[in-house]
């Protein structure tokens, strides 16, 4: 027996992510379903399965929307997200064919520190740009403060190769121009 089940998920913030992968769409000619479930996600905790067909997100009806429209839904739909979905299963049906608001399994994620292993732990994350950038201003901060001028150290410092640092004699056959030119 078919049944319909409302299922709500919500996240902090929309660096999290959901927990779910979604298959099919009218493009693809399939429904809609959830094709992989992510072990211990929200779309897990909150009881979504694999197999899954999704019927409607945030209220929008999914079986006439492609696979770019469905995520462009659940992109709209933010950090909380509505899935009436249909599965083989025990959540009781109303009338009109959509989940009953009374009975429907809802779900809420807690997102305490677990006391074992003491909250979460971040580790202090800095863009390859400025480690770069602290890498070269870290010379130049040290030349300055021995009473050099300002400009010093810009001359001794390491700068990319180039094709004019080399003679024009020294340089290939290459650039060098045979026969009739232009």
């Amino acid at each position: 027996m078919c049944s319909q089940a409302l299922i709500s998920l919500k996240r902090q913030d929309n660096n999290q992510p959901w927990g779910f992968r979604l298959k099919g769409g009218a493009d693809q000619g399939l429904q809609l379903f959830i094709e992989h479930i992510q072990p211990n996600g929200r779309a897990s905790y909150a009881g979504l399965r694999a197999g899954d067909l999704v019927l409607s997100i945030c209220g929008v009806p999914t079986a006439n929307l492609t696979h770019a429209q469905v995520k462009g839904e659940i992109l709209r739909a933010g950090n909380d997200i509505d899935l009436v979905i249909q599965r083989n299963g025990e959540v009781s049906v109303s009338s009109h064919g959509e989940a009953e608001p009374g009975n429907e399994p809802r779900s809420v994620i807690d997102e305490k520190p677990l006391p074992k292993l003491g909250g979460p732990r971040f580790k202090p994350v800095q863009q390859k740009t400025f480690q770069v950038l602290e890498e070269q201003l870290q010379p130049a901060a040290s030349s300055a403060g021995g009473g050099a001028s300002p400009d010093a150290h810009v001359a001794d410092a390491p700068r990319p190769a180039s094709i004019f640092d080399r003679k024009k004699q020294e340089r290939s056959d290459y650039l060098v121009a045979k026969g009739n030119t232009i």
